[in-house]
Order: structure tokens, then C-alpha cells, then sequence
């Protein structure tokens, strides 16, 4: 038992908190953004697409769409790498 609950706090004092994830997720999307904005070939083609298919009139809110676009896209192909990797290395 005692080597058990040793496991336990090794597994609990190596998880991640969740506020860390937010500013973690906050940066890499601030990042693929900025990469859309300065060099949109190296931004996967999927979300490429979708990124620049946001159209508004405000700045603010066509930023804070792009940042949803980016975070649902992430979620939901956890799997997909968000930048061309080939291409950025050949580049």
C-alpha cells in the first residue's frame, strides 16, 4: 500500500495544472496566428482555410474568432500537426 500511494503522488505532482494549459494554449494559438498572418504556407491548409474564412467588421472580434477557429480546430484533430512542417524546413 505504501508503494502505491508513492505512485499516486508521483503521478499527481507530475500533471500539468489546468490554468498552465490555458496559458499554454493561449501562446500556441497566439503563435499559429501570427504565423497565419506572416507566413500562411507554413499554417496547415485545413485550418488555413478556416482562419481566413473569417470576415468581420471589428478587429477585435475577427481576432477573438480566429482564436476560436484555432482552439476548435485543435480540440478536435489533436492528432494533425498546425504548421507544414516539410515546408518550413525546406523553406
Amino acid at each position: 500500500m505504501e508503494e502505491l500511494n508513492e505512485q499516486v503522488q508521483i503521478v499527481r505532482s507530475n500533471t500539468v495544472n489546468s490554468k498552465s494549459k490555458g496559458v499554454y494554449l493561449y501562446g500556441i494559438v497566439k503563435y499559429i496566428l501570427w504565423l497565419h498572418a506572416n507566413n500562411p504556407d507554413i499554417v496547415d491548409p485545413s485550418l488555413r482555410i478556416l482562419v481566413s474564412s473569417v470576415v468581420a467588421e471589428d478587429d477585435d472580434q475577427a481576432y477573438k474568432q480566429k482564436q476560436q477557429h484555432v482552439k476548435d480546430y485543435m480540440a478536435s484533430n489533436s492528432r494533425q500537426s498546425l504548421v507544414n512542417l516539410f515546408y518550413w524546413l525546406l523553406k
